[in-house]
């Protein structure tokens, strides 16, 4: 069971297992609420434990919900594409395409 707890300052999540599940505090609400959201848009219980297993670490990082497993340096994600001439384009196509899924999705960000 994943608990979100929703307040002035933001929001915490607590769980999804363990005897002393890990809390997580001072969240952006918005963020949550996408958490919350696939989690539940999973077909099964399992799907959605390995889903929030993943996402859930990643609220820790600089880069909430990107799992990097070596494929580029965190730090270039973090600070050097934010330089890119085409970033706040990106961003605008990127806000479009929050709650999308498949083809909805890659139209909302521009492909073909």
């Amino acid at each position: 069971m994943l608990l979100a707890v929703l307040h002035p300052e933001g929001a915490v999540l607590c769980g999804p297992t363990g005897e002393k599940p890990a809390v997580w505090l001072g969240l952006d609400v918005e963020r949550v609420e996408r958490i919350c959201r696939e989690a539940l848009a999973q077909p099964d219980r399992h799907s959605a434990l390995q889903f929030l297993r993943q996402a859930l670490p990643s609220l820790e990082t600089d880069l909430p919900g990107i799992h990097n497993e070596g494929l580029l340096a965190i730090h270039n994600l973090v600070t050097a594409v934010r330089q890119r001439p085409d970033w706040i384009a990106a961003g605008r196509k990127a806000q479009k395409a929050i709650g999308t899924r498949a083809i909805e999705m890659l139209d909302a960000l521009g492909f073909r």
